[in-house]
């Protein structure tokens, strides 16, 4: 299994039964590098479990930042740029995470398609208002319902078009008119 958390785990609170655990520190309010080399290797280590394993997701509040990967058009400087201009902008933590789940390849169900050929669990921590399932964490394994036309919309409505990079607004604008394809929707099955 794999952890991926913000603060180390301190050797003596690993436990002899979870030594076969390993474990990732990653930066947050902001992703980084760091976060992104960890996101790989839990993508590696999804794709490398024999077909019909049962992939365990314990999910909570922080994987919007921990966890993430930005599509090629963006680099991970950009990603920070966008997630800081989000933060300071006084949108809702589900305004903010229906942008994220559109500039990362593993937020808005994107993480449950590396594990097609597995059943998985997802176990959700809730840090959100109303307990929106799909939100936490900018929901990896979980359908979403938003759209590129609605994280667009989001960046208008608050006036930030202008302050983030021109990657992020340029791959929003793309995905709206279908150049990339949308994240996985409600109409297909949940895990």
């Amino acid at each position: 299994g794999m952890v991926l958390s913000p603060d180390p785990v301190p050797k003596a609170m690993v436990d002899k039964n979870i030594h076969k655990l390993s474990f990732f520190t990653g930066t947050h309010s902001l992703p980084s590098e760091e976060n992104e080399a960890s996101t790989l290797e839990i993508r590696s280590f999804i794709k490398s479990l024999p077909a019909g394993a049962t992939l365990v997701c314990l999910i909570s509040g922080g994987a919007s930042s921990l966890l993430c990967l930005p599509p090629d058009p963006i680099s991970i400087a950009d990603l920070q740029h966008t997630y800081d201009v989000l933060l300071r902008s006084g949108a809702s933590i589900h305004e903010m995470n229906t942008g994220r789940k559109h500039i990362n390849v593993v937020k808005g169900g994107q993480l449950a398609q590396f594990a097609h050929h597995l059943r998985l669990r997802s176990y959700l921590l809730s840090d959100v208002p109303q307990d929106t399932a799909h939100m936490i964490g900018s929901g990896p394994t979980l359908s979403n319902p938003s759209t590129y036309e609605q994280a667009l919309d989001i960046l208008h409505d608050y006036s930030l078009a202008d302050q983030i990079p021109k990657s992020v607004l340029q791959y929003l604008e793309q995905g709206a008119i279908g150049h990339y394809p949308e994240t996985p929707k409600p109409e297909l099955n949940d895990h």
